[in-house]
């Protein structure tokens, strides 16, 4: 046994070698400005914090 962890994503769609992927965390909305995490996806839906 080692001490590897594992973490699984199923996908709704087929998705192809270097198709690009992306992940909600789902932090807290609310969460004061000062403790949210700057997005530099520059998608132009972007939320612009990952919390």
């Amino acid at each position: 046994m080692n001490d590897e962890s594992w973490i699984v994503l199923i996908a709704k769609t087929n998705v192809s070698a270097g198709d690009e992927l992306t992940y909600d965390y789902l932090f807290d909305p609310n969460e004061p400005d000062e403790f949210k995490v700057l997005c530099l996806c520059k998608a132009p839906n972007c939320r612009k914090f990952m919390n």
